[in-house]
């Protein structure tokens, strides 16, 4: 089973490369009533009041030729995404057998002193800590040290804070740390077999096999540059004379929602978590730092809507089950609905329908 594919209202699916024109103005003040993903939305997942064709101009043809190399996926793509979810299975191991390689990572635990006295903030207190030797940012030389040492081993080694250390009481001096090095730890990948992708990635992923988990991930990288090139080609070439306000309007009210639920999640307001979090001091400033963000994804919300216009694109009620029965193993999107509104769902496929349509119509080389 498939995860249904439900975008953040905010979302940009690739970087605009070039936008010849907005009219969108600045101002930003209006009153947050309660907020749904539907607001502003036709049950046809169409703007209410929008005609995108009259603010969008598009290309003469929508047909995009592809280049070879961007089609193209080599085994190298396909294998670093089958690694990208096999370490989410890798099982933590300690090894105690050798000595430490540049590039480890180490458990172990640590007391400084300075002319023999502790120094606050200079001691793990017993309780272990992860570093990464190359990665993890120590005093010079203090991670070097640990290079070929083995597990079990308790040894001092000698370092100097630098004279633009952060705490100035330690700027300069010359500290000793007595070092406990406990084990090196290794991810173990599972073996990746049709037996663990059975067990393990079917439900999630829809992986029926380690060949269907390699087809299916290769012709998922395929259509996702094929799509990246079509829409960014597209984008170029698009006019947009105009920018509904209102389009505009929703992205920001859709993110200060995202960021209430945010705050929510801290127990805080939204000004405390913008404040803490974020550094700013209003959700005008949050606005003001997001405005080209936010314009840039009602620019991709009017372009799709002007394709599907032009190309008669509409989703049926059929249309809507068909896609929840293909993405989510169910025509039943009643709790989808109650969560975001028919009209948000329908905006959602109508998007989907219309990548697929360009993509349909894209011409690809050799």
């Amino acid at each position: 089973m498939k995860t249904i594919k439900i975008p953040g209202a905010s979302i940009l699916m690739i970087a605009l490369s070039v936008i010849l024109l907005t009219g969108c103005t600045a101002e930003t003040t209006y009153d947050l009533e309660p907020f749904s993903l539907s607001n502003g939305l036709e049950d046809t997942g169409y703007w209410q009041g929008v005609t995108a064709l009259d603010h969008v101009t598009l290309p003469d043809s929508l047909s995009v030729t592809v280049p070879g190399p961007v089609h193209e996926v080599s085994p190298a793509q396909v294998q670093a995404e089958i690694d990208g979810i096999m370490a989410y299975y890798a099982v933590e191991t300690e090894i105690l057998d050798r000595p430490v390689l540049d590039g480890d990572t180490l458990r172990i635990d640590y007391t400084g002193t300075i002319d023999g006295l502790p120094f606050e903030g200079g001691s793990t207190g017993g309780q272990g800590t992860l570093v990464t030797l190359g990665t993890t940012s120590y005093i010079d030389g203090f991670l070097d040290q640990l290079i070929g040492r083995s597990p079990g081993e308790t040894f001092d080694i000698e370092v100097t804070f630098p004279e633009d250390y952060g705490d100035p009481q330690l700027q300069g001096k010359e500290a000793t740390f007595a070092i406990t090095l406990h084990g090196i730890i290794e991810d173990e990948v599972p073996e990746l077999n049709d037996d663990f992708v059975t067990e393990n990635l079917t439900e999630f992923y829809g992986f029926t096999s380690k060949e269907d988990m390699t087809l299916t991930i290769e012709r998922a990288l395929r259509e996702s540059a094929i799509t990246d090139h079509v829409l960014g080609t597209l984008l170029s070439e698009v006019a947009f004379d105009s920018v509904p306000r209102e389009l505009v309007t929703y992205q920001e009210r859709a993110m200060i929602h995202d960021y209430e639920d945010y705050a929510g999640y801290y127990g805080i307001t939204l000004d405390e978590f913008l404040m803490t979090h974020m550094g700013m001091t209003s959700q005008e400033e949050l606005i003001e730092a997001t405005a080209e963000t936010n314009r840039l994804s009602a620019e991709y919300y009017l372009f799709l809507q002007a394709v599907a216009e032009k190309q008669s694109i509409t989703v049926s009620e059929e249309a809507l089950s068909a896609y929840f029965s293909e993405n989510m193993g169910t025509s039943d999107y009643s709790e989808h609905e109650a969560l975001y509104g028919k009209p948000y769902l329908k905006l959602v496929v109508l998007q989907e329908t219309v990548l697929d349509h360009l993509v349909d119509l894209a011409r690809l080389a050799d």
